[in-house]
């Protein structure tokens, strides 16, 4: 006698999730192969940012809509290119 045996459809989920949360502040990490001016530069690295929008993965990482808290410039930024600020 042969036995049944049952299979189930395993749904897949993925359990990565995003690093950071809407409304929280970052700060855009300096890049070596950035072709921007010194002055755009020192900008983005110098002044705070606030996520408005989380992305969903695009090629190796998640993405977010960051904005510029003093000149509410926005931009789009993989998950590798922020860090937490200290405020």
């Amino acid at each position: 006698m042969k036995a049944r045996i049952k299979t189930q459809a395993v749904k897949s989920t993925n359990s990565r999730q995003h690093a950071f949360t809407l409304g929280q502040a970052v700060n855009i990490l300096p890049r070596a192969s950035t072709r921007t001016s010194r002055a755009v530069e020192q900008s983005l690295h110098s002044s705070h940012f606030k996520i408005v929008r989380l992305l969903p993965e695009e090629g190796v990482g998640f993405q977010y809509r960051v904005k510029n808290a003093e000149t509410a410039q926005e931009r789009v930024v993989a998950e590798c290119e922020i860090s937490p600020a200290d405020i």
